[in-house]
């Protein structure tokens, strides 16, 4: 949203492609985008980056860690959330 509580100002940054086969149905949650156009998605138990320049996306490989990933998104901030 461009512009707050204006629904005309709503813009597409970004789409990806169905990465896994047809007929499953997979959590994806989109962790971050990079200046330089990467996604970050958390797909399934998998870590994925994405690049929305040439529809490429590579999945990382995390050593010692079992099959399940949870992830949430860090934002910096000198406001609280609990006030």
């Amino acid at each position: 949203m461009q512009d707050y509580g204006n629904r005309e100002s709503w813009t597409k940054l970004f789409s990806f492609p169905c990465l896994e086969t047809p007929g499953s149905f997979p959590c994806v949650k989109a962790l971050g985008l990079s200046e330089d156009d990467q996604l970050l998605l958390e797909f399934g138990s998998k870590i994925v980056v994405y690049n929305t320049r040439d529809s490429t996306y590579e999945t990382l490989q995390i050593q010692d860690i079992n099959e399940c990933v949870a992830s949430e998104v860090y934002i910096e901030s000198l406001i609280s959330p609990c006030s």
